[in-house]
């Protein structure tokens, strides 16, 4: 049932908006009074609460993609243009990039990223971000005979920026 209320598909911006239009409407109204005896400072309470509570989800969430779903046998990369089933059968090769971020506001930062090469010369690139790396790792692991989890585990820790291939599908596999 946990999986049907999803917080992912939240709209954060419409609730920021109106978190911040029903603070700014107690603070101009000259209502607000030291103490808890009147509902605007109560009204003004559930909406910085409101707001702390939206900020703390737009900083956890990740911001390159929507949401990654892992079943048993496939992977739902949702990004967001368009959402991307990848079936562990159809995986060629699984390989770990560090290199360097787009962004150039954050100085030198070095972002790791998955790149999965399925059948038909596919390639899915999935943001290695803090909340899904163990989850994912621990999926290729399972799903994949020969993943190399240790590898994977040592490239999170590396400061390098460099391709390192994980996992490759032989012709008898």
């Amino acid at each position: 049932m946990l999986r049907f209320l999803r917080i992912s598909q939240m709209n954060y911006r419409f609730w920021l908006t109106q978190a911040t239009v029903l603070m700014l409407f107690v603070m101009t109204t000259g209502w607000f009074r030291v103490g808890f005896d009147s509902v605007n400072n109560m009204l003004m309470l559930i909406t910085v609460w409101a707001l702390l509570s939206i900020i703390y989800y737009i900083r956890t969430r990740p911001h390159d993609y929507i949401d990654l779903f892992l079943g048993d046998s496939y992977l739902n990369f949702i990004s967001r243009f368009r959402s991307i089933i990848i079936r562990a059968s159809h995986i060629q090769e699984v390989s770990l990039e560090r290199r360097e971020a787009l962004f150039d506001d954050l100085g030198q930062y070095v972002e790791t990223v998955w790149i999965v090469r399925l059948k038909q010369d596919k390639t899915v690139e999935i943001p290695a971000d803090w909340l899904n790396r163990r989850r994912l790792n621990r999926w290729f692991s399972r799903k994949l005979p020969g993943y190399n989890s240790m590898m994977a585990n040592q490239v999170f820790s590396s400061d390098e920026k460099d391709l390192w291939c994980c996992f490759k599908r032989t012709s008898s596999s």
